[in-house]
């Protein structure tokens, strides 16, 4: 379960002080599938980032099955970040020399594996991809490509997926099947984080978090506004 108390998050910059998030509680169950939702400048990214250990906040807790990862070091962090989550962002990500079967084979490679090309073709399989393992990212389709990076991020068999936008750039009928995809992860008992923008989106998930201006303003589990 992941749990944030009191979470805020400050930048310091010549202008003054940005509040990108102001005393979030939140609480994620296992398996929950969370559409986080706000205009640009809300504080939706920033959130991401803290749930996903790719920042730390300014002040609050941040607890991942009853451990405070704000107690822990930048290695504990970092193990999370391999070993514990995945991650799926709007621009793929893909390495233009690699072919897909080696874009998948990268997390596998940080973790040692020994049958890394096998594990790799299995999850591509699962997306339909089989026939796709040994092309570069620039001879597959947008839809195709957002499945690559979904596959790299689920070989490490992770607690967490976290979505940034990942049907942003994608045609309507290639963003109803990534959407499909992480509704049966959900299902299989790992947790989705997504953020969007499209009401449509976030519609196909279990619950909706809306941000602004840094505060959690609507949480449809509990169908309450933050104060």
């Amino acid at each position: 379960m992941i749990e944030l108390s009191k979470i805020s998050k400050d930048y310091y910059t010549e202008a003054g002080t940005v509040h990108a998030l102001r005393n979030i509680d939140v609480k994620i169950q296992s398996g929950e599938f969370v559409a986080i939702m706000g205009q640009s400048g809300s504080g939706k990214s920033t959130m991401l980032n803290i749930l996903g250990c790719l920042d730390q906040p300014t002040t609050g807790q941040y607890s991942l099955d009853g451990i405070n990862v704000g107690d822990k070091n930048d290695t504990y962090r970092s193990i999370l970040r391999r070993e514990k989550f995945g991650f799926v962002f709007q621009s793929y990500n893909l390495v233009p020399r690699l072919t897909a079967v080696e874009q998948v084979e990268l997390p596998l490679i940080y973790q040692g594996a020994s049958n890394k090309r096998e594990i790799a073709l299995e999850a591509l399989a699962r997306l339909n991809l089989d026939d796709r393992a040994h092309h570069f990212p620039q001879q597959l389709s947008g839809g195709q490509q957002q499945r690559v990076a979904i596959a790299r991020s689920l070989v490490v068999q992770p607690q967490v997926v976290f979505a940034d936008e990942p049907t942003g750039a994608l045609d309507t009928q290639s963003g109803k099947d990534i959407m499909k995809i992480f509704s049966e992860l959900s299902d299989e008992g790992i947790t989705i984080v997504l953020i969007t923008h499209e009401q449509h989106i976030a519609d196909q998930s279990s619950r909706i978090l809306e941000m602004s201006d840094g505060q959690l303003v609507f949480d449809s589990l509990h169908g309450r506004n933050s104060l």
